[in-house]
């Protein structure tokens, strides 16, 4: 039987750290064959709603921070297969 573990909603920039790594343990405990993530990218600076000026990010920041996020996860379960779904943050 294949496990499946579903890691939505990490709104990197804004992400707690603590939280992601407790599912990162979670998964290591229960073996997943499949990991899914989806909405790993907040992309404030693209949001169609009104922006406070005190939460600016250059993209590429935001970007380089989910390309970390997504390389720790990988390093930790190299054997495991990752599936990132579309998510609304990624599409205008």
């Amino acid at each position: 039987m294949s496990r499946i573990a579903n890691l939505p909603d990490w709104h990197i920039p804004y992400h707690d750290k603590r939280a992601i790594n407790v599912a990162f343990n979670f998964v290591e405990e229960t073996e997943p064959s499949i990991i899914i993530i989806h909405e790993v990218n907040d992309f404030y600076a693209l949001s169609k709603f009104s922006k406070d000026p005190r939460r600016r990010l250059m993209m590429q920041d935001e970007l380089d921070m989910s390309q970390e996020w997504r390389a720790r996860l990988r390093n930790r379960f190299p054997l495991t297969r990752i599936i990132e779904l579309d998510s609304n943050h990624n599409n205008k």
